[in-house]
């Protein structure tokens, strides 16, 4: 194995979208958005509450990020929980945005980690 394809970068992203949204819609998912750090949020079906989804790590052989609902997760109350798309949790493929999903997900403790313990 090439050594290029061992190295996972850690470098902090900026904020380059021009047109003022905080967050994007995730592709095929109506409760599901992101923002340019790639911290995920679902929204509750019956009351709209913002809340981010925990990380659930990469599965290579998919190729996507797992993201868990937070509610079943931290055993939060959520009153949309039995009809939301999303409480058993989904994978993002890298490929929804490869500048912002990585296999080392921005969202995690390893990558807050990391980021403190690069060289600058």
């Amino acid at each position: 194995m090439r050594v290029w394809k061992r190295i996972k970068p850690v470098i902090d992203i900026r904020n380059l979208w021009r047109d003022g949204e905080k967050t994007r819609l995730l592709t095929n998912y109506k409760n599901v958005a992101y923002n340019y750090k790639g911290n995920v949020y679902c929204y509750c079906p019956e009351t709209g509450t913002q809340r981010e989804m925990s990380n659930g790590g990469f599965e290579k052989d998919r190729g996507t990020l797992k993201k868990l609902c937070p509610a079943k997760r931290y055993g939060i109350k959520c009153q949309g929980m039995e009809q939301c798309s999303v409480s058993q949790g989904i994978r993002i493929p890298l490929a929804e945005n490869r500048r912002i999903f990585k296999s080392f997900d921005r969202a995690s403790y390893k990558w807050e980690k990391n980021i403190k313990n690069a060289p600058q």
